[in-house]
């Protein structure tokens, strides 16, 4: 027996509900991923302000702030850095630690400055 007729019937529509059901899915699939993508960028920047304010907490907590009355040799150099760069009110602490590093806060009025001298003595 021979077979003339090689075409499934209804062929067309087959194939249009295919490509619809995988359109579907990708658009179903983007959607997922972009909702997801603000989603967990929204929660990194949460933890990073949650992260960023504990550690400006404790720093604030083990620190000195420098005033010409406690410490005039460093609040003169504070002060000429101050003229030259113009940043505005900003309060100056000295907190003493193993670590050579120096922290900014300026995401708000005053703004913060932390000067780690790098030494525990």
């Amino acid at each position: 027996m021979r077979i003339t007729s090689y075409r499934y019937p209804h062929e067309q529509l087959i194939l249009t509900l295919t490509l619809f059901l995988v359109l579907v899915v990708i658009a179903l699939t983007a959607t997922a991923t972009v909702c997801a993508s603000v989603i967990f960028i929204g929660i990194y920047i949460g933890i990073s302000l949650y992260f960023s304010y504990s550690h400006h907490q404790s720093l604030l907590g083990n620190a000195t702030r420098i005033t010409a009355q406690d410490t005039p040799n460093l609040a003169e150099v504070v002060d000429r850095g101050m003229s030259r760069l113009k940043p505005g009110e900003v309060e100056v602490y000295a907190l003493k630690s193993s670590e050579l590093n120096a922290y900014t806060f300026g995401l708000s009025d005053p703004r913060w400055w932390f000067c780690i001298p790098g030494s525990s003595t």
